[in-house]
């Protein structure tokens, strides 16, 4: 079901939406890099190849119910979505898993970044933590990589959670090259604290960036190792190389997932619009579409209470 932003259905939400600076905070990470056995999965007629994905759980996980398996969107990790999954678990009484999509926060590097490629990583991450269905929630590009996710292997998903992101190109081709143009600006001094170079690459950041939250956002990427070295832990090569396939979707064209699907989006962002319904509605025919109010982008930091009860509401329904 579809409905415009200029009225409401019994199930849909008018949304309106303004952008609220993201208060998330840095945390010394290093990445871990480990020498893992590769595995194989067949995603649109190609083999991929996997890689090894990290995780953190909250509450725990009973017989009766699917966990919620949240994956995070472009230059963000499984940290920026603790508050929100500890918050979860308490108020739906499962287990929440928080993924590090490839290429982010402790996961493994690649120089591959499609979607059959992260949906087989996170298809790969379930079976290791023994998750046969899941309840799918996805951000921004880890809303492609659930859906992608739930075309392949729709077994695996119980419901579908896509959060201000659509089965199309993407509305983000000025945003990311000039956050990457930003990032590589940076020149790291190993005599700096963690503190001044922090406050260096925000200004240099500037430059590209105007925003704030959107600056505080990125920095949530700078860690530094026991030699007091300073990287970003994403993977900016890979991530600049493969942006034409990150902001658009793959052509699924003799395929749906029929389960019960949720576009969450941001009322003033671009990103879920009518002209994107009719591709929903083809590639997921039981989606709802609904807006929250006064949120941008970043609907689960921006209206954290909310998205929590939207998300709530439509797994109890």
């Amino acid at each position: 079901m579809f409905a415009s932003r200029g009225h409401t259905t019994s199930w849909q939400g008018k949304m309106e939406v303004s952008y609220r600076q993201a208060a998330l905070f840095l945390r010394h990470a290093v990445l871990a890099s480990r020498t893992v056995p590769q595995t194989r999965c067949l995603c649109n007629t190609r083999s991929v190849s996997t890689v090894k994905l990290e995780c953190d759980t909250f509450g725990k996980r009973t017989n009766n119910t699917s966990p919620l398996v949240i994956l995070h969107g472009l230059f963000g990790s499984k940290q920026n979505w603790h508050s929100i999954s500890r918050n979860l678990a308490r108020k739906i009484d499962r287990q929440i898993i928080a993924i590090d999509i490839r290429n982010h926060g402790e996961s493994e590097h690649s120089d591959v970044m499609d979607y059959p490629s992260m949906a087989a990583d996170v298809a790969a991450t379930m079976k290791e933590e023994g998750v046969e269905r899941g309840i799918l929630v996805g951000h921004s590009m880890g809303g492609k990589v659930a859906m992608t996710l739930a075309l392949q292997e729709a077994p695996l998903v119980e419901k579908l959670i896509v959060v201000d992101t659509t089965p199309t190109t993407s509305a983000g081709k000025i945003v990311f090259p000039k956050i990457i143009e930003g990032m590589k600006n940076i020149k790291f001094h190993t005599e700096w604290t963690l503190s001044k170079t922090r406050s260096e690459a925000d200004k240099t950041l500037l430059q590209t960036i105007p925003d704030l939250g959107v600056r505080q956002f990125i920095l949530t990427n700078l860690v530094e190792d026991d030699n007091g070295w300073f990287s970003w832990r994403v993977n900016i090569a890979a991530i600049e190389k493969n942006l034409e396939q990150i902001w658009s979707f793959p052509q699924f064209k003799h395929v749906s997932y029929h389960g019960d699907t949720l576009f969450l989006g941001g009322g003033k962002s671009p990103y879920i619009s009518e002209s994107h319904y009719p591709e929903i509605k083809r590639l997921f025919p039981k989606a709802l579409v609904t807006h929250i109010p006064d949120s941008g982008h970043w609907v689960h930091t921006e209206k954290p209470k909310e998205f929590m009860e939207a998300v709530t509401d439509f797994i109890r329904k």
